[in-house]
């Protein structure tokens, strides 16, 4: 059984219609995953929910493929051992994991990182007899080229002059626009570990052994200039990374520090360290302000869920863990989405998405994984979960976090995917649209003191409602009689009804609040806050009614 925790979320009675600005940074009718094990990247139609092609990022036949090792039967020239032996093959070899995209809809390209483990000692200690090789930076065309993968069956790679490096015309796919190595001396064992695209189109690739990010032509995937290093004052390794709407690259590392890097000079900010372990990265950027105001988030492998990196904030308070109030525990995932909220995924398979101030707007804990290793969020902010150890990822419905077996897609061998990540674009905040609306008829002074407030309520909460419950604010002095009211019939979605409450303790004139709660049969529907003006006594108020923008017609 499908096992969705819808949170009510609170929002006033003044509520203001706003259109979502859809960004350039939103991804196109496809996501994109990398699966590591297999050295391929998936390419998922979201509206079908189906893979539709499938890319090599490496050799998979003749000379130097991934299976291939020293001496291998039928390779003669398999010089160059980069293979997937073990159980942990997302640790070994080639590795695809880091994805950028470029643009939105059938056009653009996709940007993917192949890492190159070699022997450093976690493949060592799984008995990889890897050698050393550049980061390798794949270009692929969202659509075009023929031929082109149109299945789950990747079209080979084939080095065709045992160069190990993929030279122009060895993919068969002509997606493929190119596949470059990045970096020099110190990169041949520099893992890449992490990939954005800046505001002016340009690439930035991280090195976590060397610990330095390249700035990279998107054109003809050579570098720019020298690399700027991240390793003082703190060793910052890094592990994934974001370029904000004002130009300025935020850098995770899989430890505790943050590093900020200005695209535009090419110079290294600062490097930021906290107390907790950070692992995958998001950012925010809210437009409703000028400049910009941007908020980094980051998961939190310490159990707080996520951590908030506020570059506005007094330099002491700039970091702080994800509020209480919802779900804390160790997160590999983190995502944002076009209105600011966010998507934290648990190592075991619950996805919740909450406000930025804490309120759980859903969770859903209904596909147990192992590893829970990345989210994407699609054009329609639908939610999609990396099963890296169940070969597949799944969606979650971004309105209502709803997932079903539909809604689970196979993909290659252990994904290792932690979002597709955008350009840098403007993302405009909105309130969402209240799942009640609340109409004042009527406030009268009582003979004895108080009021009797009468108003009416409609239900939009897209479910059968068979109680109403009022409850005040916290901290609040003032009583309801009466609190709870029994539906019957239930109050069906659209349909309205008239209540009238009394109000007691309080002082004229004033401003009294307090919740409005839908439940159903065995869910809470909705709630929102009710907040009546009072009458001095004597008074009759029978105030016009509200639009939903929150001014009186």
């Amino acid at each position: 059984m499908n096992k969705v925790l819808m949170s009510a979320v609170a929002v006033t009675l003044v509520i203001f219609t706003a259109i979502l600005a859809r960004s350039a940074s939103a991804a196109g009718p496809y996501i994109y995953v990398a699966n590591a094990g297999d050295d391929t990247v998936s390419k998922i139609d979201v509206t079908l929910k189906q893979e539709v092609a499938r890319y090599a990022t490496w050799f998979n036949s003749g000379n130097n493929n991934s299976t291939c090792f020293s001496g291998y039967p039928g390779y003669p020239n398999c010089t160059y051992p980069i293979p997937h032996p073990g159980s942990d093959k997302a640790h070994q070899g080639p590795a695809p994991s880091r994805i950028a995209r470029d643009s939105t809809g059938n056009n653009g390209y996709v940007y993917v990182l192949d890492r190159f483990f070699s022997n450093d000692n976690r493949v060592a200690y799984l008995g990889s007899v890897n050698l050393p090789h550049f980061p390798v930076l794949f270009k692929i065309a969202v659509s075009g080229g023929n031929p082109t993968s149109t299945g789950s069956t990747p079209l080979s790679i084939v080095d065709s002059n045992n160069s190990n490096d993929i030279e122009t015309g060895e993919a068969a796919d002509q997606a493929i626009i190119w596949a470059k190595s990045i970096g020099t001396g110190q990169d041949l064992a520099g893992l890449g570990r992490a990939l954005a695209i800046d505001k002016n189109g340009f690439l930035w690739v991280g090195m976590f052994y060397s610990g330095r990010y390249w700035k990279v032509n998107p054109n003809n995937g050579l570098t720019i200039g020298t690399p700027i290093d991240t390793q003082t004052p703190f060793y910052h390794q890094p592990y994934g990374c974001q370029v904000d709407v004002n130009g300025h690259l935020w850098s995770v590392d899989e430890a505790n520090t943050l590093a900020e890097i200005d695209t535009s000079t090419g110079k290294l900010v600062g490097i930021y360290q906290h107390p907790d372990s950070n692992y995958s990265i998001a950012v925010f950027n809210d437009c409703t302000s000028s400049p910009p105001k941007v908020k980094v988030y980051l998961s939190n492998r310490s159990g707080h869920t996520y951590i908030v990196y506020d570059p506005d904030a007094p330099p002491t308070a700039r970091f702080s863990n994800s509020p209480g109030s919802i779900h804390q525990f160790p997160s590999y995932a983190v995502a944002v989405d076009k209105a600011g909220n966010i998507i934290s995924g648990s190592f075991t398979g619950e996805v919740m998405k909450t406000t930025p101030s804490g309120t759980i707007i859903w969770s859903n804990s209904s596909v147990v994984m192992l590893d829970l290793h990345g989210l994407i969020i699609d054009e329609n902010d639908d939610v999609w979960a990396i099963d890296r150890y169940g070969g597949r990822v799944v969606r979650y419905d971004g309105g209502s976090g709803q997932t079903g077996p539909s809604d689970i897609v196979k993909v290659g061998l252990e994904p290792y995917t932690y979002g597709n990540t955008p350009p840098p674009a403007c993302n405009t905040p909105s309130t969402p649209p209240a799942c009640a609306k609340v109409t004042d008829k009527d406030i009268h002074c009582e003979p004895n003191g108080g009021y009797s407030y009468t108003f009416s309520v409609t239900n939009n909460s897209g479910k059968d409602a068979s109680q109403i419950l009022l409850t005040p604010t916290q901290g609040s002095s003032f009583t309801l009689s009466q609190q709870l009211f029994n539906l019957s019939p239930v109050l069906h979605n659209g349909q309205s009804t008239t209540l009238t409450v009394k109000i007691k303790n309080v002082k004229p004139g004033t401003k009294v609040c307090f919740f409005l709660s839908f439940t159903g049969k065995d869910h809470p529907c909705c709630i929102v806050k009710v907040c009546p003006t009072l009458p001095t006594c004597g008074a009759t108020q029978s105030p016009s009614p509200q639009k939903t923008d929150g001014r009186k017609r």
